[in-house]
């Protein structure tokens, strides 16, 4: 990632979660991260207002869950046009109605449910373990091998 000299810093973040087939992930203090693609599926109640929502390894599937993550774009390019200013702003107006009202304070808002599927976290708890053993052999290689 490249940027100018009038321009030196971007507002954004990459986070690497695979590296040459490998999941990967972060240690750091406060920024640690889940390794591996992902998918979030978000559960409603039968009105269609916010329950929980599960991060799980991409693949995994959840009974009930809406997944809200897609592909979109493929071999560098876009594969659906961009949404207008009032499909985006109608879209935030009916899911922002249905999260509970105690997520909505300004002050102090209520967290809202977030859970990690257990097999996400087996893959978090082999990757930690592995990073680590990595570390304490001198081995850097992503796949454990020297």
């Amino acid at each position: 990632m490249g940027v100018s000299a009038d321009a030196s810093w971007t507002d954004c973040a990459y986070k690497l979660v695979e590296y040459a087939g490998h999941p990967v992930l972060k240690l750091s203090a406060k920024k640690q991260t889940l390794p591996g693609p992902k998918q979030v599926f978000r559960y409603r109640d039968p009105e269609g207002n916010y329950l929980r929502d599960v991060i799980a390894r991409a693949g995994e599937r959840f009974d009930g869950g809406e997944g809200l993550l897609g592909e979109v774009m493929r071999d560098g390019k876009r594969l659906h046009p961009d949404p207008s200013l009032d499909e985006l702003r109608s879209r935030f107006r009916a899911e922002f109605a249905r999260l509970p009202e105690p997520l909505k304070a300004l002050r102090s808002p209520s967290a809202s449910d977030v859970r990690i599927s257990e097999e996400l976290e087996q893959l978090r708890q082999r990757v930690v373990r592995e990073t680590k053993e990595r570390e304490l052999g001198g081995n850097h290689t992503a796949s454990g091998e020297e």
